[in-house]
């Protein structure tokens, strides 16, 4: 659903009534909430690089080389041992680089964040084909732009809130193009537009070959990794569970008193400290520490009666042996659920590839639906094979913009180098001989005098030859 449709009545409706009983059950807010809680039990290096993803892009590039031109070759050029350049020439070099450094921003971040934001525009209004279209899911910063325009009177939160709704309804017709009529379609500028056979069924062999690369991929940390860690957590709980079941139940007393998000934050972070004050047993300060990590009240919770109840069910194991064999049976039933599944899988994608073959015959092309082959993911757990073909065709769309700004922000940047160049010659003479006329006065005379001599060799080369 395109923006322009939205029918902006204030927050009624289509606004916070309507987050209340959507954004709470839909699978795009849960699938986020998701992605933050499994982000959170990533390796330390891992986290920090998906948080640097934020600044991958032209714009930040130029940035980091500045700070790296401004701030780190200074230091290199000056106290450079391998020079035979004098002391003052390469302080005079090193001084060089911050104000490259300056011009670089200046000039070409200054020119592409605004080329970058007319893309989005554009991309955001349907002015590109739907290779970068965004019309059917538009950004949310694009729909806070429109909705302050309608709506001056919301406040910031307000506005944050109801783009964030109204992003979250327009899922709901592409979703209903795939299932009907077996492709992408939106509204663009009141016309109906809807992707090619083509480009669809590229789609949907990519969504069918990711969900192969995530329960392969979950496969084997089954088999090579869940068994020796729930082993130990098994039995650390079977053993110790009279120390962790007083800290858990001190978790669930703090959460039913409704604290806000930020102070139970620092509570927790609290307890964890004091754990660790008091020599607590690292498992238990692992166990407070994952628990603490959910990103919200409700996850935390359940998380903690997760562990509440596992603690119950191996407190009755006798040995060790017993948690072997009773976590042993739980992953084997795990891996053989997922054999099933990856079976159906693999055979999705048989029946995707006979209809994307250039002879292939009318049975197998009706075989390869969106349709029929939801039916066929409908065994695979906590799969909605048509969401995901939506979200699939939003990522994309997402990466071929930024493909396409990446493209022209090179472009834009080695276009603009001469100018920036010729700018930082002009300039940099100009700035020495003002902030450090000493410096720039030693540096001018050297260069005098070597461009004196350089003339008397070259007179005396003249009286040689006419000898």
């Amino acid at each position: 659903m395109s923006i322009n449709q939205v029918s902006f009545t204030g927050i009624g409706a289509k606004g916070a009534s309507f987050a209340k009983s959507y954004a709470e059950t839909n699978k795009y807010t849960a699938n986020k909430e998701l992605q933050k809680e499994v982000e959170a039990y990533l390796p330390k290096p891992i986290q920090i690089i998906n948080k640097m993803k934020s600044l991958v892009g032209e714009v930040p590039n130029i940035i980091i080389n500045a700070l790296g031109t401004g701030l780190i070759a200074p230091f290199f050029i000056k106290y450079n041992f391998l020079s035979k350049a004098d002391d003052e020439t390469r302080t005079y070099s090193a001084l060089r680089q911050p104000i490259s450094a300056v011009l670089a921003v200046v000039t070409q971040a200054g020119l592409l964040i605004p080329l970058n934001s007319l893309m989005d525009r554009m991309s955001n209004s349907g002015e590109f084909s739907t290779k970068y279209n965004k019309t059917g899911f538009q950004d949310t910063s694009h729909i806070e732009k429109l909705v302050k325009i309608n709506h001056p009177e919301l406040s910031k939160k307000q506005v944050s809130e109801l783009a964030k709704n109204i992003q979250l309804e327009q899922l709901e017709p592409l979703i209903n193009g795939v299932k009907k009529n077996n492709t992408i379609q939106y509204l663009c500028k009141g016309e109906k537009v809807s992707i090619s056979e083509a480009e669809f069924s590229a789609l949907l062999k990519d969504t069918v070959g990711d969900m192969h690369k995530h329960v392969t991929t979950n496969l084997k940390r089954y088999e090579t990794e869940k068994l020796p860690k729930q082993i130990q957590r098994g039995e650390y709980l079977r053993t110790e569970n009279a120390k962790v079941k007083p800290v858990l139940d001190s978790i669930l007393e703090k959460i039913e008193k409704n604290p806000k998000p930020e102070d139970f934050t620092v509570w927790i972070k609290a307890q964890i400290k004091t754990l660790k004050a008091n020599n607590a047993d690292k498992e238990l300060i692992n166990i407070v520490d994952e628990i603490s990590k959910r990103p919200d009240l409700k996850t935390i919770k359940n998380k903690t009666l997760d562990v509440i109840e596992k603690g119950a069910q191996f407190g009755k194991c006798k040995t060790k042996e017993e948690v072997v064999e009773r976590i042993s049976a739980n992953i084997n039933k795990a891996i053989t659920k997922m054999n099933g599944d990856k079976n159906v899988i693999e055979e999705m994608q048989k029946i995707i590839e006979a209809a994307m073959k250039p002879n292939a015959s009318v049975a197998e092309k009706a075989a390869a639906t969106a349709k029929k082959l939801a039916q066929k993911a409908k065994t695979i757990s906590q799969k909605d094979f048509v969401y995901d073909v939506v979200q699939k065709h939003i990522k994309n769309i997402n990466g071929n913009v930024k493909g396409l700004k990446q493209m022209i922000g090179l472009g834009v940047s080695l276009a603009i180098l001469p100018l920036t160049c010729s700018l930082l010659n002009y300039i940099y003479p100009k700035f020495m001989d003002l902030v450090f006329p000493e410096l720039s006065k030693t540096k001018h005379s050297k260069e005098k005098d070597k461009l004196i001599k350089a003339c008397d060799h070259s007179d005396k080369a003249k009286q040689e030859v006419s000898k």
